[in-house]
C-alpha cells in the first residue's frame, strides 16, 4: 500500500511539484499530467529509471509533504498492484443493449461536453485498463470505432469504467439517454461521476455522411 492522490484534478497545498532525488531538481507543473510529463522527460534525459512506478513515486512524495489534515483530504491508500477491469457476460449484455439503442438513432454530445466528461474520467480511480477475452476486447475496439474521428485531449489516459465496463474513450461522446439503456441497479457510480451530474449540452444526430453533425436534437 502507498499514499496516492484522491483526485488528480484537485490541486494539493503547495501545488504540483516533485523533487528528483538524484539531481535535486524541483520540478513544477501546471497540473498533475504536466508535472508527470516533465518528471518523465527529466528522468529520460538523465537516464534515470522511469516506468510504471512513476505515478506512485510522484503521488507518494506529494502526499508525504502534506499535513495530516491535508493528507486526509487529498490522499488515500492505494494498492501497488495494477488493477484491471475484466469484462463479464453482464457487461456484454449491457454493451449490446446500449449499442442497439445508439445504432437506431446515432447521436453525440457536443465536443465541450465530451471533453468535460473525459477530464473527469481521466482522474477517476474507477478508470481502469480493460481486460478479458479476445471477443470482449474486440467489442471495446468496435465501440471506439462507433465514434469515428472524435477524440478528446484526455484519450490516452482513458481506460474502461469499473462500474459499467464501458470504454470511456467512446462513452464520453454518447448521450446519457443512450447510455442509461443498459444501466442496472447494481451499477453504483461515484458521487463525482458525470453521469450523476450532467451538464445541459445539446445532442447532435449523426449526419448521413457520418462526417458532419446535423442540427441539435430538439
Amino acid at each position: 500500500m502507498y499514499s496516492c492522490l484522491t483526485n488528480l484534478l484537485h490541486i494539493p497545498p503547495g501545488g504540483w511539484k516533485y523533487t528528483q532525488a538524484q539531481s535535486g531538481l524541483e520540478i513544477f507543473g501546471g497540473d498533475y499530467y504536466d508535472l508527470r510529463e516533465k518528471v518523465r522527460k527529466h528522468r529520460q534525459i538523465n537516464r534515470y529509471q522511469t516506468g510504471p512506478e512513476l505515478d506512485q513515486e510522484i503521488q507518494e512524495q506529494i502526499c508525504s509533504k502534506l499535513s495530516a489534515s491535508a493528507r486526509a483530504s487529498f490522499c488515500r491508500d492505494c494498492d501497488t498492484s495494477v488493477q484491471t477491469r475484466a469484462l463479464s457476460l453482464p457487461d456484454i449484455k449491457h454493451f449490446l443493449v446500449t449499442a442497439k439503442s445508439w445504432v437506431l438513432k446515432p447521436s453525440f454530445v457536443a465536443q465541450s461536453e465530451a471533453n468535460r466528461r473525459a477530464e473527469i474520467c481521466a482522474s477517476c480511480p474507477k478508470n481502469l485498463p480493460i481486460s478479458g477475452c479476445r471477443a470482449c476486447q474486440n467489442l471495446i475496439k468496435w465501440t471506439i470505432g462507433l465514434i469515428g474521428q472524435r477524440s478528446t485531449p484526455f484519450d490516452e489516459k482513458l481506460g474502461g469504467c469499473e462500474v459499467c465496463g464501458c470504454g470511456n474513450q467512446a462513452q464520453v461522446h454518447l448521450p446519457l439517454s443512450i447510455l442509461a439503456k443498459g444501466n442496472t441497479p447494481e451499477m453504483v457510480y461515484p458521487d463525482w461521476c458525470w453521469k450523476l451530474k450532467p451538464a445541459q449540452e445539446p445532442v447532435f444526430h449523426q449526419s448521413p455522411s457520418g462526417n458532419q453533425p446535423m442540427a441539435p436534437a430538439g
